[in-house]
């Protein structure tokens, strides 16, 4: 059965739009930190959120309510969304990005450097970019517990709808539907040119990569290629953001897994489900802006933590791969 949520995009009412438009957490999504630090305007850019700037947005003492009063609202939610970040995605050994392995701590400079207005301006980003994708542990990955248990959550009759900030395609390769699935930040998978409409698989671009063309231009018009994922600075896609609001103002459970919360305008789904009335749960290792609102905050493993949530409503428990 379709949801009222698969269907075609109508217009947010206007209190719910004055409403957002004037709340403080929801600027932190439609602005963007300069490097002096002032706030300049954009289109929902893609961008880190500084914990503390806004009076509802600081890290807070973590006091858990007892686990049977958060299973018990699963259990009843009509609709349970989940905006999953690279958290967990690490058990299936996708690196994160703060962790002591990840991705920014290894290579601080990557979070500046790859930026659109960089990527698009000088080959050597380019091709520095290309090469790190060469051989990446992404395109061995394989879905892990945490993933397969929202699947199989949404499979035994709960409504599951995921946002994901992760490009690596592991929710719908757990089972999870397509439809099901609003890819935030983009997706690995495909590859577009930044000249004309032409996509092409990654796969076929990252082969040229290993042949020596270390920055593949577009066969048909020579454009600049780049995968289908959101660089910092560059607006997430318009429809896709709009539907996942959606999801989240119309979510009974709203479960934020494996994200810092630092990375705007997604992390600001969390406020936008709150305040219409759903039940926020984070789980992640390290405190986040947002522990502030939540009802639940877990640290536990989340291979572990989100198969057992599922569990409590399915009967079937996963074990971590």
């Amino acid at each position: 059965m379709r949801s009222r949520l698969d269907g075609p995009l109508r217009p947010w009412p206007k209190t719910v739009r004055l409403r957002m438009a004037v709340s403080c957490l929801d600027r932190a999504s439609s602005s963007r930190c300069s490097s002096a630090g002032r706030r300049e305007p954009s289109q929902g850019s893609h961008h880190r959120a500084v914990a503390g700037t806004d009076p509802v947005v600081r890290p807070v003492a973590v006091a858990n309510l007892p686990p049977v009063n958060l299973t018990d609202r699963l259990r009843g939610a009509r609709l349970v969304a989940a905006l999953t970040g690279a958290g967990i995605s690490t058990a299936s050994g996708v690196p994160d990005y703060r962790g002591p392995d990840g991705v920014w701590t290894r290579d601080p400079g990557a979070m500046t450097a790859f930026t659109v207005e960089n990527f698009m301006a000088d080959a050597a980003v380019r091709r520095k970019f290309w090469r790190g994708w060469l051989g990446h542990a992404v395109w061995q990955a394989q879905p892990n517990a945490a993933h397969r248990a929202l699947a199989d959550l949404d499979r035994q009759g709960a409504a599951v709808r995921v946002l994901t900030q992760n490009v690596d395609g592991l929710h719908q390769r757990a089972g999870l539907a397509a439809r099901k699935v609003l890819e935030l930040h983009g997706t690995l998978r495909t590859t577009r040119c930044a000249g004309c409409p032409a996509r092409f698989p990654t796969s076929e671009v990252l082969a040229r990569v290993e042949r020596g063309d270390d920055d593949p231009a577009c066969p048909a018009c020579a454009g600049i290629l780049q995968p289908d994922i959101v660089l910092f600075g560059q607006l997430l896609d318009g429809d896709v953001l709009g539907r996942a609001r959606r999801v989240a103002a119309a979510s009974e459970v709203f479960l934020a897994v494996g994200s810092s919360l630092q990375v705007e305008p997604a992390a600001s789904l969390c406020a936008v489900a709150a305040r219409a009335g759903a039940t926020l749960v984070v789980v992640n290792r390290d405190p986040t802006p947002y522990d502030a609102i939540a009802a639940f905050v877990l640290r536990d493993d989340i291979e572990t933590v989100v198969p057992e949530l599922c569990a409590a409503v399915t009967g079937t428990r996963l074990r971590p791969t």
